[in-house]
């Protein structure tokens, strides 16, 4: 029955997602691949590692069928897991599981066919979208295959975006800005789980004006500025954070039909980022207007700082 319902959880589009809420050292000693540990102590401070609501993922409970806290948890959230292992209510699962990957010529540490970091969520979508001509733009012209990137994340809230990054490009490192206490605990949970995770991001905890205190880099070769619009900042150090040849990428709601949340001085006007492109000497990769779930508009638009000031 075991391998039955694990073999079903392999062959399904959701194969790549599996939250693991038993603790950190059961985890250890044995995990499905891939999964994600979030204890089930840490989920109220954990969730934005969480997938959308509405993907179908699997989980692997400590829980007994009569106290299913993970999944009362998840369930008071709007989270509704669709295959849950209970490894503790199954002797052999352990047993099952590795006779299984050995049939395969696999273990559970080694990939099967799932080919990236194991991750939940998705991040903002131009980033998925557009990962390619992100690396590509900013590697152009770098001999090195191992060159470093530098990216800077502002108003970064729990570090989804970074963590994502930097998952995918193991030479990239990062620094996240944002004012909340909130941001900073969130942050540190989120990233603690990259490799060498000391070295390759920070977080600085400040106000953003026009300057931003405290930056360990003078300038990035890629800042983000998503979900957020800070224009006294972009009139600011912001083009000078970028480094000739870098990425400026931008999101946020465009004032374009009716809705009342963000406020209309929060919002994007339909050609401010082309105006601002103009000013600031920025070339305009992309540029589109699309509708989020709930039917609001958002403007992204992934700009070049030009390598010499306009003639």
């Amino acid at each position: 029955m075991t391998t039955q319902r694990l073999l079903s959880w392999q062959r399904s589009p959701f194969r790549h997602l599996c939250l693991d809420t038993r603790p950190s050292a059961e985890f250890l000693q044995h995990h499905l691949w891939p999964s994600v540990n979030i204890p089930v102590d840490q989920l109220n401070k954990r969730m934005a590692e969480l997938p959308p609501r509405n993907q179908p993922f699997a989980l692997v409970t400590d829980d007994s069928a009569d106290r299913d806290v993970a999944v009362d948890w998840l369930a008071d959230h709007g989270w509704h897991p669709v295959m849950i292992f209970r490894p503790a209510l199954e002797p052999r699962f352990w047993a099952e599981v590795d006779a299984l990957y050995r049939d395969k010529k696999q273990n559970c540490d080694q990939k099967d066919d799932f080919a990236g970091p194991a991750l939940l969520f998705q991040p903002h979508a131009v980033l998925s979208d557009f990962l390619p001509l992100l690396r590509d733009t900013l590697h152009a012209g770098n001999t090195e295959a191992n060159s470093e990137v530098h990216v800077l994340d502002v108003g970064c809230g729990s570090g989804r975006d970074v963590m994502w990054l930097l998952a995918h490009q193991p030479n990239w490192h990062a620094a996240g800005v944002d004012t909340r206490d909130s941001a900073r605990e969130r942050f540190g949970l989120m990233t603690q789980q990259l490799e060498n995770h000391e070295k390759r991001v920070c977080f600085v905890q400040t106000k953003v004006g026009k300057t931003i205190e405290g930056l360990p880099r003078q300038q990035y070769d890629l800042v983000l500025m998503l979900r957020c619009l800070l224009r006294p900042f972009m009139d600011g150090a912001l083009p000078t954070l970028v480094r000739p040849g870098g990425l400026f990428v931008i999101s946020q709601f465009v004032d374009q039909g009716v809705y009342t949340q963000p406020r209309q001085a929060q919002r994007l006007r339909i050609d401010e980022v082309d105006q601002w492109a103009q000013r600031a000497n920025f070339n305009i990769l992309v540029s589109r207007i699309e509708t989020i779930e709930d039917g609001r508009p958002v403007h992204s638009a992934i700009l070049q700082r030009a390598s010499a000031p306009p003639s």
